[in-house]
């Protein structure tokens, strides 16, 4: 899917800036914090 696809390569971009945008809700944070961790395990 190009959607997801997109949407890994911009949780990656904001992982690699090492922290969260403070504009995400509560909710969001807790996704991309999964996201950032998936991305770190898919990188092993």
């Amino acid at each position: 899917r190009e959607d997801t696809d997109a949407s890994i390569a911009v949780q990656q971009g904001w992982a690699s800036r090492g922290a969260s945008p403070t504009w995400l809700s509560p909710l969001e944070k807790t996704t991309w914090q999964f996201h950032r961790w998936y991305a770190e395990r898919m990188q092993l």
